[in-house]
């Protein structure tokens, strides 16, 4: 006999999230940092990870410690979780009952939906415009006594856009009326977005999660901290598991929070990165979307299909995004963004597809 998990369950469909046959792509699809750390800055970076330290339980009050400083805020005000997704989980595991509302823009990350349907609340969502944008006035009417939790990705993706710190306001007094829990999801900080982290002294239902997987480039040993007033936080921790955080990213995030030299390399680069691909992308009637994050959209002309492009790119060992359903994406493509040495290289690439695949097109309508 086997038996059987909670029926609700049976609905909430996922894979093993291997992630196989990745090694010998140009991997563009997954908002990874794609560049290795130099050499020098990877030796200092591992030179005092100990064996004690992989045998041991993860010590990581040095970790919290350092956060302290760089947020200007107090330990009980902060926890770690492995990536900020695991407290994402954790606040909709603490919050959130069989029945509750969950209020997110669409599309957005698809792990709210996926909780959301674990803990058997209703998600309600308005989509982005066509343009991308969020009618923020919209979206605060969808917000009622019944909601429990307003999840916002700032900036957000696929789409990229960023709320202004006005709009955030307008939405947080709202939340405060209906006493609903305001999460705002800044996995992308600090790529050009300004932080939400001020409002929190006036607005305590706030809770703001970060991640060292973006900007610090620490994807692999999932890193991420959340912010919030004492409650929240002990809400957090209430339902976390012992040692989310490995010994190795709790160091690593410390090192990286003592060296902010190397991120702000990378921020340089990754702007760089974004101009060439900018450029590129105009000169063969691409258009280029505003996008915050370490990603970039581009909107490709009707004669190309986006699942087109992308099998073609991966022939040359580029992973880009496509597939989009939502109607201002559908003719998208999404490409993670590094520096000038590997983004020159694939839009030469694209370029190259480009004009190969309206060549086709010219001379079958001849």
């Amino acid at each position: 006999m086997v038996v059987e998990c909670n029926p609700h369950l049976l609905r909430v469909l996922r894979d093993s999230d291997t992630l196989n046959d990745r090694d010998n792509f140009i991997c563009l699809d997954m908002n990874e940092r794609v560049s290795a750390f130099s050499e020098d800055n990877f030796g200092d970076m591992i030179a005092n990870i100990t064996p004690k330290m992989v045998s041991s339980y993860p010590h990581i009050g040095p970790l919290y410690e350092k956060l302290a400083s760089f947020t200007e805020l107090q330990t009980d005000q902060l926890c770690l979780g492995a990536g900020s997704d695991s407290l994402i989980r954790r606040a909709f595991q603490a919050y959130l009952s069989p029945g509750d509302r969950l209020v997110t823009p669409e599309p957005t990350y698809g792990m709210y939906n996926v909780w959301a349907r674990v803990f058997e609340a209703e998600h309600v969502t308005l989509p982005y415009s066509n343009d991308l944008t969020l009618d923020v006035d919209r979206f605060i009417s969808k917000i009622g006594s019944n909601s429990r939790i307003v999840a916002i990705a700032n900036p957000d993706q696929p789409t990229g856009h960023a709320l202004s710190i006005q709009d955030i306001q307008k939405i947080a007094v709202k939340t405060a009326d209906t006493n609903t829990l305001m999460l705002i999801d800044e996995a992308y900080f600090p790529f050009g977005i300004q932080s939400a982290q001020k409002l929190m002294e006036d607005y305590p239902h706030l809770l703001i999660v970060r991640s060292f997987s973006k900007a610090w480039g620490l994807a692999g040993l999932r890193v991420g901290y959340a912010m919030a007033g004492s409650k929240i936080i002990q809400a957090l921790h209430a339902v976390r598991s012992p040692g989310e955080v490995n010994s190795v990213g709790a160091y690593m995030a410390a090192y990286l929070l003592d060296h902010p030299e190397i991120i702000e390399q990378f921020y340089k680069s990754i702007q760089d990165g974004r101009s060439i691909l900018k450029r590129a992308a105009g000169r063969i009637g691409f258009e280029v979307p505003d996008c915050k994050g370490n990603f970039q959209l581009l909107r490709i002309p009707v004669e190309i299909r986006p699942e087109v492009l992308a099998t073609l790119l991966k022939q040359h060992n580029y992973l880009i995004k496509a597939g989009f359903t939502h109607q201002g994406l559908k003719q998208c493509v999404r490409v993670t963004l590094d520096g000038p040495e590997i983004m020159n290289a694939f839009v030469e690439t694209l370029t190259s597809i480009a004009v190969s695949i309206r060549n086709s097109e010219s001379h079958l309508n001849q």
